[in-house]
């Protein structure tokens, strides 16, 4: 049993690091692939901008970055209210046409500040300006101070958006900002012709609220994938998804709450999906939006099958293994057991008693501690075999095997020395106390019916442990102690203490 545990326990214990290795890579890959399908992601997000931003670009330049334009606006930079509200509808008409002819491509905010970050115009909706800038839209403020274009997401009073943000110069003089954006429409179109996919775009919550007009937070809804997103009204997909949303909420909130790009794979209505999360971040590096992706996942659900073919593999191996080890143990133990016990009687052979007693004299020389030995021999077992037959002396011996093993108490050891010769170790005990066990066995026996044809009797040699003893010394001492029982007339009990 020893042994068996000895090979079985790092047998599992490998088994278990096969299984974490193998669990270890699938997970691995599975990460590596999520962050290069975010990695994707990511460089068609930052290539759709890139694009809307060359276009802005063109828009400005054709558009605003002309004299007529650029002179109503330094007109109003220096004008008084009353003045300021005629210019205002003279630039609007002079960029009506154009601005009309924009919003076909998704073109969604056309907006012109002054120098001190007041609203002037607003082409999306006129009759909204006059309100400060400053602390609610970072662009224009950093424009109209560094006098440099800025590009940035960031929500407004009415929309949120991608803001293409110029500065407003004539003569090297500096009159104010305009703002071209383009709705986040345009981005979800050019990335669901790059790929098949279920795209949504969400802002947070606290970004819109804190800010934007109370007439119209109308324009906001609540998303279909977590309560502290909203919707732009304009920018809604085509699937909800809702049911995925809720059903992976454990695995998409960690996501939505760190605000870090990330990705997991989920079976929903009998296929694998692939749920990808990008986040958009504002001037100051605040992720205050985020596009999230649903496409059909194959790559990872193959993954899946590999590493679900491998454990089963790895699992078959190992039981068969296992299996295979248990018998073999069985086995062993069998002929070990085989190797160590007498066959007719089921007592310990000679062999398996000198390994006890071997183990008994170390501990009695260790620990100081009492060891007798006695020595039984069947009387006249020959006549027995001789007037009755071999079948009757292996039933005498059975049973004086049985009671034997029934008259000890568990500590002790018996077993069939040879022949009809039988050893027991009374273990703790006394030479004395080895005298009155033996004599009382030898009683015993001899009241009992070993046979049904003959009566039965027993001698008995008693001895114990001295110093300086060896196995065959003190072997030795019980057969004369034996011998002198036979020569005293048998069916009795004869102790030498020593020689």
């Amino acid at each position: 049993m020893k042994i068996r545990t000895v090979f079985i326990a790092p047998g599992i214990l490998l088994f278990f690091l096969v299984l974490f290795l193998i669990t270890n890579d699938y997970q691995q890959r599975r990460s590596d692939f999520i962050e290069r399908r975010l990695a994707v992601l990511q460089t068609r997000i930052e290539a759709t901008g890139r694009t809307l931003s060359n276009f802005s670009r063109y828009v400005f330049e054709e558009t605003v970055n002309r004299t007529a334009v650029l002179a109503l606006m330094k007109e109003a930079a220096n004008a008084d209210e009353q003045t300021r509200t005629a210019i205002r509808a003279r630039l609007a008409a002079l960029v009506l046409e154009d601005y009309e002819h924009l919003q076909r491509y998704d073109f969604r905010q056309f907006h012109f500040q002054l120098p001190d970050n007041t609203s002037f115009l607003r082409m999306h909706s006129p009759d909204k300006f006059g309100d400060d800038l400053t602390g609610v839209r970072e662009t224009v403020r950093i424009v109209n101070e560094t006098k440099e274009p800025v590009v940035a997401f960031e929500p407004g009073r009415i929309y949120n958006a991608y803001r293409f943000v110029y500065p407003l110069i004539l003569d090297g003089e500096h009159f104010g900002s305009v703002e071209l954006s383009f709705s986040m429409n345009s981005f979800l179109n050019i990335l669901s012709q790059l790929e098949k996919a279920d795209y949504y775009f969400g802002i947070r919550r606290n970004a819109v609220e804190s800010i934007i007009f109370e007439d119209d937070r109308t324009r906001y809804m609540d998303s279909c994938f977590s309560p502290e997103f909203l919707f732009d009204r304009e920018v809604l997909p085509e699937h909800d998804n809702k049911e995925l949303f809720e059903k992976t909420a454990d695995l998409l909130y960690p996501i939505l709450d760190s605000g870090q790009n990330g990705g997991y794979a989920a079976m929903h209505q009998g296929s694998r999906k692939l749920v990808l999360v990008h986040f958009v971040k504002d001037l100051s590096g605040r992720p205050v939006a985020c596009f999230v992706a649903v496409s059909d996942d194959t790559v990872l659900s193959n993954y899946l099958r590999d590493y679900l073919v491998i454990i089963g593999i790895s699992v078959a191996i190992f039981l068969t293994l296992f299996g295979a080890a248990l018998i073999l143990f069985r086995e062993r133990e069998k002929m070990k057991h085989l190797s160590l016990t007498d066959m007719l009687t089921g007592l310990r052979n000679r062999t398996a008693l000198v390994g006890i007693l071997e183990q008994e004299m170390d501990r009695v020389k260790r620990y100081d501690k009492p060891l007798s030995v006695m020595m039984i021999d069947i009387d006249n077992f020959k006549q027995v075999n001789d007037r009755f037959g071999h079948a009757e002396g292996d039933t005498v011996l059975k049973n004086l095997a049985r009671l034997m093993s029934s008259a000890l108490r568990a500590s002790d050891y018996a077993g069939r020395w040879g022949g009809e010769e039988f050893l027991v170790l009374l273990t703790d005990t006394p030479y004395e106390s080895g005298v009155i066990a033996a004599e009382n066995f030898c009683a015993e026996v001899a009241s009992t019916y070993l046979s049904t044809l003959t009566p039965v009797t027993i001698s008995i040699g008693i001895t114990a442990h001295i110093a300086d003893d060896s196995i065959d010394s003190l072997i030795a001492r019980a057969d004369d102690a034996l011998y002198e029982a036979k020569r005293q007339g048998k069916n009795r009990a004869v102790g030498i203490r020593k020689n």
